[in-house]
């Protein structure tokens, strides 16, 4: 379980993909944030208005990654040459270490990509109604046992 971060100058492509999705142009200085991370123990997030697959990463120190967004079932970023994402979902499993390059200011994922071929297996459901981060990749405070076992929706804060 843990979780690294690193910023490094856009490539052309990731460019084009900020420019596409809304993000304001970026100079030539551009960066995005680069998380490196490696899994535990995840949950599967109950969707109740087609936000698309939500999952719940528990991380080191007291943190939860999560991801959410149609963009999760897109094979142009979310991409394996070690595992079959087709099964991985089957399987209500996951990549154990992956690589989630993104947006610093808006969180807007351009790839995801797993780096080694072991996989995780989901440990549960958290219930629909639980507060989103308005970022499609987040960290915040948290724990994955707290989350399974919430009834009320809780805020979240970002990390």
């Amino acid at each position: 379980m843990s979780l690294s971060r690193a910023l490094r100058p856009a490539d052309s492509d990731e460019k084009r993909s900020l420019v596409a999705n809304g993000e304001r142009p970026p100079t030539d200085s551009a960066t995005v944030e680069v998380l490196t991370v490696e899994v535990g123990r995840f949950a599967v997030g109950e969707e109740c208005n087609d936000e698309g697959p939500i999952l719940f990463f528990e991380l080191e120190q007291n943190q939860i990654l999560v991801l959410w967004g149609q963009w999760l079932y897109d094979p142009h970023v979310v991409t394996s040459e070690l595992l079959d994402i087709d099964a991985l979902w089957e399987s209500n499993g996951w990549f154990k270490h992956f690589e989630l390059v993104r947006s610093p200011s808006s969180g807007l994922v351009l790839s995801l990509k797993s780096i080694a071929s072991e996989m995780v297996s989901s440990v549960g459901m958290v219930r629909a109604g639980q507060c989103l981060p308005p970022r499609p990749s987040e960290v915040f405070q948290g724990s994955l046992d707290a989350l399974l076992n919430e009834s009320p929706p809780v805020s979240r804060k970002k990390v």
